[in-house]
């Protein structure tokens, strides 16, 4: 079993897949929510986090580092977008049948969207944002979510390219 998990990043995609998936059903779980949804797998050490993180990777699902995690202070491996959460749903799914139906009303959840608010898809432009809604003499407060707007602009967060388009839209009626 050692030399298996040893070499795992070398194997064929199904095996990827399986070893994934006994990862997340011995310690991952699924956030259901209708704005972030998440499928998160837990590994506090730094060699089988990083080992998990490149599996995921082999099997097309990215996942970002945060600078806690960086810093050994959390071990949470975090999947968002409903790109990759179906990815993750359909290539490695789950045994385990409370984690297997978790997944099924993940993807119920998700059947209706078609755009994701997704880290991996954003864009950084507070200075611009400011920019624009000043040349027309916008205030914050004319947003539907001002404060998300005021995070941008400040640097906080970038916004992903959908809420940056709803943001865009606003600005423009």
């Amino acid at each position: 079993m050692r030399a298996l998990n040893e070499r795992i990043l070398e194997s064929h995609e199904d095996y990827i897949a399986a070893w994934l998936r006994g990862m997340f059903d011995g310690d991952g779980y699924v956030r259901r929510s209708t704005t972030a949804p998440q499928v998160v797998i837990s590994a506090w050490h730094k060699g089988p986090n990083r080992k998990i993180r490149d599996a995921l990777l082999r099997a097309g699902i990215p996942t970002n580092v945060t600078p806690n995690a960086h810093d050994g202070r959390d071990g949470n491996i975090v999947i968002t977008g409903i790109e990759f959460l179906r990815r993750f749903a359909n290539r490695v799914y789950a045994e385990h049948p409370a984690k297997r139906a978790a997944l099924d009303l993940m993807l119920d959840d998700l059947a209706s969207r078609e755009t994701s608010s997704s880290r991996f898809d954003s864009i950084a432009a507070g200075g611009t944002l400011l920019r624009a809604r000043s040349s027309i003499g916008m205030g914050q407060r004319g947003f539907r979510r001002g404060h998300a707007v005021s995070g941008y602009e400040r640097g906080l967060h970038a916004a992903s390219r959908t809420s940056f388009q709803s943001v865009v839209e606003e600005i423009d009626t």
